[in-house]
């Protein structure tokens, strides 16, 4: 049945997000590529057998509205991973520019 897809893939990107949720929590993020591609490939399983308009079934609303609630918990431990890359790379570019006052343009970026 559709609806039985849908809730059981609708658990596993709940799973997958807080595993991954978890993982932004430790410093370092050890492991996090793994939780991001679990998160993804389960995102893609929701997808597939997420229908609209949706079945009329007591048991979806409530997870869909479980799942809306993670994905903001986790875009926000998303958002503070960035924040925090983003000021290792300032103290880099500090650091940089303390040991050569006069760096070349190249020395200065921090894209590829």
């Amino acid at each position: 049945m559709i609806v039985d897809a849908m809730i059981a893939a609708g658990e596993a990107l709940a799973d997958a997000m807080i595993a991954e949720t978890a993982a932004l929590d430790v410093p370092g993020f050890p492991g996090i590529a793994a939780h991001t591609a679990a998160k993804l490939a389960a995102l893609e399983d929701f997808e597939r057998v997420f229908v609209a308009p949706l079945p009329d079934d007591p048991r979806l609303p409530p997870l869909l509205e479980e799942l809306r609630g993670l994905a903001d918990i986790n875009r926000d431990a998303l958002a503070g991973a960035i924040a925090m890359q983003d000021a290792v790379l300032a103290a880099v570019r500090e650091a940089l520019l303390q040991a050569d006052p006069n760096p070349g343009p190249r020395a200065l970026s921090m894209e590829a």
